[in-house]
């Protein structure tokens, strides 16, 4: 996820959360990068009791560390337990060598 829009955010909670109703031993990473880096963010996110309740249910809110760098966010500025990836399409790339699938959620 690449956008500031908040309800592109609010899409991707709405289908993590479907997805582990309907599967709950469902492995989801979510990657945001570009502007997304601000909805993971203390101060700026709307949906920080959505990203409490997906981290609590085992989903991994990854964040890119060169878009980090670009918006000059540094990493106190995250909200508890979003991990860091170095490359956001690269950690993509990594998950499907490993046989995860590549779903670009939206509206």
């Amino acid at each position: 996820m690449s956008a500031r829009d908040t309800a592109e955010h609010s899409a991707i909670f709405r289908q993590i959360n479907n997805v582990l109703t309907a599967a709950p031993d469902t492995k989801i990473e979510a990657v945001f990068h570009g502007n997304a880096v601000w909805v993971l963010t203390k101060d700026s996110s709307k949906h920080t009791s959505k990203i409490e309740k997906e981290l609590a249910r085992g989903v991994t809110l990854a964040v890119c560390n060169n878009s980090m760098r670009r918006l000059k966010v540094d990493p106190s500025q995250l909200l508890p337990g979003i991990t860091i990836v170095p490359v956001a399409i690269l950690e993509l790339a990594r998950k499907q060598q490993d046989g995860w699938s590549y779903i670009k959620a939206g509206h």
